[in-house]
């Protein structure tokens, strides 16, 4: 089952997906959506051999105008250090459970170190919770999960729930399928969970709003001009013109400057009220 946004088959934008995520083999999706805008929802069967699944489909949709809380943790790294989602408050969380043998975990590795160095610097942390398993049932599989993380280069932090842990896959539904992702904001709160392996792109537009939640556009004269000024950010965002709140609203085509910290544009003054926003 996927969710999705857009105008046209052919130009879909995927919110979420889930393939049997849930603990009775339900595809299960949970997200944040946003009023007055149209989604599409998608649902297809398995092929296999010359069968494929086929019969009568049973969708239900339930909504709730609070966001759940993410549970707090403290979990060991692969060097021994406690680690608690306490230091992680204020940014925007990706917490990843996964394993060194899942497939389709290591897959998605490479699109989540890309994540993780792109956007760090503007307040993104990608938590990787291994739930491999201990060799002897008391000690954490350090050296397991350690090894790997430094093969594969892996730039975020690294934490294990196994064995003395498992209760925080509890406290975040159980965890029945891996790679399972969920997507925290800087109040905590959980805004969206992914079941299996995703892309770059499903993750990222699952945090860009949520990372620049608070971007202000800054706004001054100059001589006879608008200044329009917005931090640097590794996002590109332009800035659109409308004569009302409501819109419709237009790109402006300006030349953009930087000094580093900011991004700024002129625009010429006129003689009528016009309003300006930033848009990725």
């Amino acid at each position: 089952m996927g969710l999705y946004t857009g105008s046209k088959v052919s130009a879909l934008t995927e919110i979420a997906s889930n393939d049997d995520g849930d603990v009775d083999s339900t595809s299960l999706i949970k997200t944040k959506v946003n009023a007055g805008t149209l989604y599409h929802i998608a649902v297809d069967g398995y092929s296999y051999g010359n069968s494929t699944d086929s019969g009568s489909i049973k969708l239900s949709l339930s909504f709730a105008t609070n966001l759940p809380t993410a549970a707090p943790w403290n979990l060991p790294d692969p060097s021994g250090n406690m680690i608690s989602s306490s230091n992680y408050y204020g940014k925007v969380v990706m917490l990843n459970f996964w394993a060194t043998w899942c497939g389709p975990c290591v897959a998605e590795i490479p699109d989540l170190i890309q994540l993780q160095a792109d956007y760090a610097a503007d307040g993104l942390v990608i938590i990787g919770a291994s739930v491999d398993s201990s060799n002897d049932g008391v000690t954490p599989p350090s050296s397991l999960v350690g090894n790997f993380g430094a093969s594969d280069n892996i730039n975020y932090p690294l934490v294990m729930t196994r064995p003395n842990n498992a209760s925080v896959e509890f406290s975040y539904g159980g965890i029945a399928y891996i790679p399972s992702t969920f997507i925290i904001d800087r109040q905590n709160h959980i805004t969206q969970s992914f079941v299996g392996s995703q892309t770059y792109s499903t993750y990222e537009h699952a945090i860009l709003q949520l990372i620049y939640s608070n971007l202000q556009l800054g706004i001054s004269t100059n001589n006879h001009s608008i200044r329009l000024t917005w931090p640097v950010t590794h996002a590109a965002f332009g800035v659109q013109v409308s004569s009302s709140p409501a819109g419709p609203w237009t790109s402006l085509n300006g030349a953009v400057s930087t000094d580093g910290s900011n991004d700024w544009m002129d625009v010429p003054a006129g003689n009528t009220p016009h309003y300006f926003r930033l848009m990725h």
